[in-house]
């Protein structure tokens, strides 16, 4: 099986904030309220009598009509040209191969990796294999020129795959719907670094693998090599940069060396030092006590780098089985460790807390089972090619099964998936034993779910019956002004998002490389169809409900998003009048009046309420394209509707960077707000508009400590106060070069927050920057004054120190704010590689200052910045507790003495739907007298458990959510909590 890779992103935020999903308080998965942006039309609306414009926020009043101030605009009639085509439209991609001195390279192979436009989240993934998309390869001719069309509107990324060449910057950019000439692409010679793995007294270690890799690691791996007999190993297709040698082995602890490379660097003669670390060995036996041969166990590498705390399960440090089921699982570090078990034809289970100095480890899991059965229509006919899916209930679900739930997804290699052949038969191998929901889905017919099938170990289960609903059938034909039916528009359905409501919403992006067959999901779309010769595009399948409609064609402009009512069964009928289309022309010139070329200008649908005089229209946006100046400072956008606009530039896609690794954030792009014009543009009309480049900023300073200048000190530069103000993520960010200087280039002007601090660093140090306008230089100097921090966590029953407990450490507030607890954001990313016999799944936590307690309850924070600070204590069987006014002092530790936990009891129970079925929805919780209600709980399959809890008389109610919006909320019911127990609640969600 070709390996398929996951990336998925989940970001869970304690405030509205939309399209993101952050982690607040502990590392529990825990959302919260994430607006749709969607504009809500009454569902009853006739698409044909709607305006059309680029949004349903688009209805352009007169003073929003008005010239923005500073604006240059003018309006012309929209030339009779045919439009570049809205979608699908062929562009050609170019460039010029060359070395380092200019001279073309010839006959070298050019791998164009292709994939959609992503609208959230996205890890970029350094030289390898794209992660999403198809690829076509190309050529250089003799003067190093090579070409590629591809479809507009797409992001792209270069690789020489067949060659000792890199490039000497990674080539990634998006090609919007014009031509695109990359110029001169440089590539050079490969770095190379190769040496040998040696154990604590010096012999060679053969079978470590060692990977290179530009950022954190295990989520951007670019080149490994395994060590041989005489454990050497080499590593090539290096660019310049630092990179992270990392090895991995089922037998020695990982290490890890930072090299900094130039370009066409080879290193010789590396020598890297694994330590043998602790072991747990024991059995893997089956449902029926046998031991299971040919098991793959791996433990879970936890490590900090950058500020963040990453985790992972890596197959390449899994060590299998015997005959008779027997493991040994060494290069384990600390007292406990969490191990995995994954095989062929068995589950896969995951263990915590097992003590590393164990020898009889017994792990026991259950043989898949067979259910086969068949699908078919009301009428007894069967259905062929439907995809027939198995998913088993769980109360321990991870991340991938919140993106199942929430998109309702069926994520590669997680479930037991068929399709249904000629006679709409269907056999599911690999089925987990259990409770378990068997799904149908297909284009003509709505979803048809078995539920509560009781299946045991290696069962065979036979003829189960889905009977599928043929559901409602949306007939949409589009015609233009003069109506006649318009041939080859794109309609699109989607499923309609609901209104925003204050509460708790939550979104899963991801992408999957899937055998060519690139996946995405964020949304919830329908379908998409193309109109025959009279226009007429046809939906069958569709579930009732409201649905947006949304219609492209090459030469109209594209209609307003207008909303459709799909009926349970039968036909609706509507039609989509498409007008003429719409242009703006922009003209970009420097703040000395010369032309601006290969500037990024992004257009941007509605306007926003930050310019004074302006109507704001909703406040929302909708991203509708970016592309680049010519070498006349101009571009066109179109075709576009008539409405209200906004054209800002930009610096490019936005990336951050976490230690080195790129993160793109979607379609966001790196805006220059202050560059923002407003304007409007009539039917079949042509909008001009010039923009000026502003003058930006060079931050630049040192950053020095008590011994002088600090050299690889992080600096990050962010805007403070948004959600996505999160130390480690969200900002500009750089390290110090040898002397400890720094520069960020092209700032413009406002408010800024510098945080700054070694690489691992917990908690960071900061200070505020003001940028003026029109100003090219700021200095900043931050000085890194830093002390330690340690305390120790007890039981106060017992005087037992409490392991593994979370100790967070946060500067003490204002005395107006005393008392309150900042509210705390993380981001968690996580990456799945799946081959068909096990899977790789890495985590990536940033955002939290915290570490955990050691054996004897101890937390140390190390390189604290001197000030004051207060601590807060949480553990799953223990109430939290809390210690203030710690004041850090340079270069001395600060023993904050003991902090005494007293025992906490825990609620669990279950959140059902009117028919008694468990169903998502997100659990609040607070004690009887008090007004707000505190943190949240997910219960991901109907399932919620809320711990840490002091004992007392607590409050309980559920809100539904869904990718969709938030739904009804509870009423409160009351339950007793006594430390050390368990109080059981079901809650009814009705509504």
């Amino acid at each position: 099986m070709r390996p398929q890779l996951l990336l998925l992103a989940v970001v869970l935020a304690s405030a509205i904030f939309a399209g993101y999903f952050l982690y607040q308080n502990s590392g529990e998965t825990r959302p919260t309220s994430l607006p749709s942006g969607q504009a809500h039309q009454p569902s009853g609306q006739d698409v044909a009598d709607a305006p059309t414009a680029a949004s349903a926020a688009h209805t352009s009043s007169p003073a929003a009509r008005e010239q923005a101030p500073g604006a240059e605009l003018s309006r012309t009639a929209a030339p009779d040209v045919d439009a570049p085509a809205a979608a699908g439209k062929r562009v050609l991609l170019s460039g010029r191969l060359t070395d380092g001195a200019g001279s073309p390279r010839a006959g070298v192979v050019v791998s164009v990796g292709i994939w959609s436009v992503p609208g959230a989240l996205e890890l970029v993934i350094g030289e390898g294999d794209v992660p999403k998309g198809d690829k076509q390869q190309v050529t250089t001719a003799s003067d190093g020129t090579f070409r590629a069309h591809i479809t507009g509107d797409r992001v792209v990324r270069l690789t020489l795959p067949a060659s000792e060449l890199v490039f000497t910057t990674p080539q990634r950019f998006e090609v919007g719907q014009e031509d695109l000439d990359l110029g001169e692409v440089v590539a050079v010679r490969a770095a190379q670094v190769s040496g040998v793995v040696q154990d604590e007294v010096g012999n060679p270690v053969a079978g470590v693998k060692v990977s290179a890799s530009i950022g954190a690691i295990g989520f951007s791996s670019e080149s490994s090599g395994t060590t041989a007999n005489d454990g050497t190993f080499s590593i090539g297709k290096l660019r310049e940069g630092n990179w992270t040698l990392a090895t991995k082995s089922s037998r020695y602890l990982p290490t890890t060396k930072v090299l900094e490379l130039d370009a066409e660097q080879q290193v010789a003669d590396l020598i890297l030092v694994v330590e043998s670390g602790r072991m747990i060995s024991g059995r893997v036996i089956d449902d029926r006590g046998v031991g299971v041969a040919g098991m793959k166990v791996v433990s879970q590498r936890r490590q900090v780098f950058a500020g963040m705390e990453i985790a992972r399960f890596a197959s390449d440090e899994a060590v299998p089985t015997d005959d008779l089921g027997n493991f040994t699982l060494a290069g384990l570090a600390g007292d406990a460790a969490t191990i995995r078990v994954t095989g062929p034809g068995h589950t896969k289970v995951t263990m915590s807390n097992v003590a590393t100095s164990s020898s009889n480890v017994q792990i026991r899991v259950e043989r898949l089972a067979k259910v086969s059965g068949v699908v078919v229509n009301g009428d007894g006919t069967p259905v062929v090619g439907s995809k027939v899916s198995a998913r088993t209930q769980s109360e321990n679900s991870d991340a991938a099964r919140l993106a199942e739930e929430v998109a309702d997804f069926d994520l590669p290699g997680s479930s037991a998936t068929t399709k249904t052949d000629e006679q709409g038969r269907f056999v599911l191998d690999d089925v987990v034993p259990g409770v378990v929901s068997i799904k149908a889905t297909g284009k003509a017919h709505l979803a048809a779910h078995h539920r509560g099938l009781q299946v045991g170990p290696a069962q065979q289960v036979s003829d189960v019956r889905l009977i599928v609903d043929g559901g409602g059938v949306a007939r949409i034909t589009v015609v233009d002004d003069q109506g006649k039916g318009v041939a080859g528009a794109k309609v699109t359905l989607d499923k309609a998002q609901a209104a925003p409501t204050p509460g708790f919403n939550v979104s899963v992006s991801a992408e999957i490389d899937n055998g060519g067959e690139g996946v995405f999901f964020g949304g919830s779309p329908l379908g998409s169809a193309v109109t025959d010769e009279n226009g007429l595009a046809i939906f069958t399948g569709i579930a009732a409900g409201d649905a947006d409609v949304r219609v492209e064609h090459a030469k109209y402009a594209p209609s307003a998003k207008q909303r459709l009512v799909i009926p349970a069964a039968g036909a609706i009928d509507r039609r989509v009048s498409l007008q003429s289309p719409s242009y703006v022309d922009v003209l970009v010139k420097n703040s000395d009046g010369t032309l601006s070329d290969g500037v990024d200008v992004v257009l941007e649908a509605g306007q926003s309420d930050s310019s004074p005089g302006v109507i704001a229209l909703g406040g929302t946006l909708e991203h509708l394209g970016a592309q680049k100046t010519d070498e006349n400072g101009k571009v066109r956008f179109g075709p576009i509707a008539a409405g209200d606009y906004e054209v800002t530039l930009s610096r490019g896609s936005q990336t951050t960077k976490v230690g080195a690794m790129e993160i793109m954030i979607g379609n966001t792009v790196n805006k220059i707000a202050s560059s923002t014009k407003q304007f409007s543009v009539g039917t079949g009309q042509t909008a001009s508009v010039e923009m000026r480049y502003p003058i930006l900023a060079r931050v630049a300073g040192t950053v020095s400590g008590s011994e002088g200048p600090v050299a690889g000190c992080i600096v990050e530069l962010a805007e403070p106060g948004g959600d996505m103000d999160i130390p480690g993520f969200g900002g500009n960010q750089m390290r110090t070069d040898a002397q400890g200087r720094f520069a960020f280039e092209d700032i413009e002007s406002g408010d800024y927050v510098v945080r700054y601090g070694k690489p691992d660093q917990i908690v960071k140090a900061s200070l505020n920057l003001r940028v003026p306008p029109d100003t090219r230089e700021v200095s900043c100097d931050p000085v890194l004054r830093t002390g330690s921090l340690q305390v120790q966590v007890l039981s106060s029953d017992d005087a037992e120190p409490i392991v593994r407990a979370t100790v967070r450490l946060f500067r003490s507030q204002r005395d107006d704010e005393a008392g309150k607890k900042p509210r705390e954001k993380r981001v968690v990313m996580i990456g799945i590689t799946s081959n068909g016999d096990g899977d790789e799944m890495n985590s990536m936590t940033f955002g939290g200052e915290r570490v955990r307690t050691d054996g004897d309850g101890v937390a140390l924070f190390e390189d604290v910045p001197v000030g004051t600070y207060a601590l807060e204590v949480e553990s799953r069987r223990y109430a939290s507790g809390t210690k203030s006014d710690l004041v850090v002092v340079e270069h001395q530790m600060t023993e904050c003495g003991v902090i005494e936990l007293a025992g906490a009891g825990q609620i669990r129970g279950r959140v059902l739907d009117a028919s008694g079925r468990p169903t998502m929805a997100v659990v609040e919780r607070r004690l009887v007298g008090e007004e707000g209600w505190g943190e949240v709980e997910l219960a991901l399959q109907g399932s919620y458990r809320l711990t840490g809890l002091s004992a007392g008389r607590y409050e309980v109610r559920a809100r539904r959510v869904g990718a969709g919006g938030n739904g009804p909320v509870s009423e409160p019911k009351a339950v007793d909590v006594v430390a050390g127990e368990t109080a059981v609640l079901d809650i009814e969600l009705t509504k």
